[in-house]
């Protein structure tokens, strides 16, 4: 990246252990991650060198798994 560069990284939110509803029951084992918390992906952006950091919430994902509506 260019000095001055800009990037933009998308990845759901970790919101705590409900989190792993947003798999069907059988696709969950071997989900790696179920998202990553806000704070979490800043410090590791500003720990690898990147300024000006911003971590917003950007889009809100409603999706039926299983029967049930989930707001990822």
């Amino acid at each position: 990246m260019k000095k001055g560069g800009c990037v933009a990284l998308t990845d759901y939110e970790d919101f705590g252990r409900e989190a792993i509803r947003f798999h069907p029951v059988s696709k969950r084992p071997g989900v790696e991650h179920h998202g990553i918390k806000k704070d979490v992906a800043a410090k590791l952006l500003v720990e690898a060198g990147f300024r000006d950091v911003r971590v917003e919430e950007a889009y809100v994902l409603r999706k039926v798994v299983d029967g049930e509506e989930q707001k990822i």
